[in-house]
């Protein structure tokens, strides 16, 4: 009876060191500042998702000033999500749901806070309202999007908008939730 005592013992402490070096890892980990103009506001320059809908408010300003308008060409589960991912990459990929207090953990608070949202109300675009009201702007589905960004030609997206060689091989492509 007493190895099994020490063997749980064991196991709790490995738990536990690796908890702590965790939150020493994040406690290192610089907090993100967003970029500024010389003239302190944020910088918008970008990579935007969608060409033929960035200048949409700008054209029929009366039509969105005061409006929020959800934008969306899809609206999937998160199983649904994973099929997509699996048919683009030529691999199954499987949603696995993750404990909110282990994204708060180990991916932070905007993470969390992210999920939590997801979960909790989410998006609620009215897609077929989006495409018969502004029919110019093509509102492109998950599947679209994963293959305009390449996703079939590897198993993870650039780690930069501005650098698409960057591609790199990955055993998994986490959909969290």
């Amino acid at each position: 009876m007493q190895r099994a005592g020490l063997h749980s013992l064991a196991a709790m402490s490995r738990t536990l060191l690796a908890l702590l070096l965790g939150l020493c890892a994040l406690a290192a980990t610089p907090r993100y500042v967003p970029p500024r103009t010389p003239w302190g506001d944020p910088d918008l320059q970008g990579t935007y998702t969608n060409k033929y809908e960035l200048n949409t408010p700008f054209e029929r300003p009366k039509e969105f000033i005061g409006e929020a308008v959800e934008i969306a060409g899809s609206q999937l589960t998160n199983r649904e999500a994973a099929e997509v991912f699996s048919c683009v990459l030529g691999r199954k990929v499987r949603f696995q749901r993750l404990p909110l207090p282990a994204v708060r953990l180990v991916l932070g608070k905007e993470f969390y806070q992210m999920f939590r949202w997801f979960n909790a109300s989410g998006f609620k675009a009215d897609i077929e309202m989006l495409r018969r009201c502004h029919p110019e702007v093509h509102l492109r589905t998950l599947e679209e999007w994963l293959r305009d960004e390449g996703w079939q030609l590897s198993n993870r997206p650039p780690s930069s908008p501005a650098d698409p060689e960057s591609r790199r091989s990955s055993g998994s492509v986490p959909i969290l939730g």
